[in-house]
């Protein structure tokens, strides 16, 4: 039921959108840490996440629903997505590392 009484926007749960890259470069960058390419500092972590994730085009799921083309399980096992996950965390990496905030 929708409470009529709230702004617009509040009606919703955004916390269901759910970035299908997120999981791609977090367990790129998980293992680059665990084998010491890169800085382990929030700082360095957060910049590298942020500009992977920015540049590789957008894909959003509603958590628990998904598009029967793509379902999540398909998006995160198929070995191109993988590769670009890995091309734009070394990219972001390398800009990263010539402008560190630590």
């Amino acid at each position: 039921m929708i409470d009529r009484d709230q702004p617009p926007l509040n009606r919703y749960d955004f916390t269901r959108l759910e970035n299908m890259w997120m999981p791609l470069i977090l367990d790129v960058v998980k293992g680059m840490i665990e084998r010491w390419e890169m800085c382990e500092c929030h700082d360095c972590v957060l910049d590298t996440v942020a500009i992977a994730l920015n540049s590789l085009p957008p894909k959003y799921w509603v958590g628990g629903k998904f598009d029967a083309f793509t379902p999540p399980d398909a998006f995160l096992t198929d070995a191109n997505n993988r590769l670009l996950a890995e091309e734009a965390v070394i990219r972001a990496l390398a800009m990263v590392s010539k402008n560190p905030h630590h």
